[in-house]
């Protein structure tokens, strides 16, 4: 008999017990009825395993959001990058989750390409976490690698290539 273990992922705030808990709750829902606002609608009863997963206070609830479309605006615009040969859009600013530099209250922030290159210590910290979102990429396609296994067609042939590529960069990494 096969045994699935939940566990949290990586850069989530919940931890293995936690995702021991969200796991089979979700995957109990309905595939039709598998949305956000269906999980919202289940955890408002104060008995739901979800409940404590989500901030009830509505107040808080709306300044959460509101750093969340803050964060979003960061995020929202790229200029273009010319070198004379080619042009092509970059994003403006880069998200510093860890940047020890900057730290308060837990805030992350963004600084631009430039300033960023600017300061040693903070592009190592940046070089370090772009490792280890290509790590995270890199499971993400262990999920769809075994999908592909058992797909066959076009689409899987072309994802096997993509895999070829994904493992090369994950070995260098």
């Amino acid at each position: 008999m096969k045994e699935t273990k939940y566990v949290a992922r990586k850069g989530y705030r919940i931890s293995n017990s936690d995702a021991a808990v969200i796991g089979p709750v979700l995957e109990k829902i309905p595939k039709k009825k598998r949305t956000a606002s269906h999980v919202v609608e289940m955890a408002v009863r104060p008995a739901s395993p979800l409940h404590k997963f989500f901030e009830w206070n509505d107040t808080t609830a709306a300044h959460q959001h509101r750093l969340h479309q803050a964060r979003q605006l960061f995020q929202s615009y790229t200029i273009i990058y010319s070198d004379g040969r080619e042009s092509r859009p970059v994003p403006r600013m880069i998200s510093l989750k860890f940047a020890t530099k900057y730290k308060e209250k837990g805030e992350q922030y963004y600084l631009t390409i430039d300033e960023l290159s600017e300061d040693e210590a903070l592009a190592e910290q940046y070089l370090d976490s772009l490792i280890s979102e290509i790590v995270t990429l890199a499971n993400q396609h262990e999920a769809v690698r075994r999908f592909v296994k058992i797909r066959r067609g076009e689409t899987a042939k072309q994802l096997r290539g993509f895999f070829s590529i994904a493992d090369q960069l994950s070995k260098a990494a």
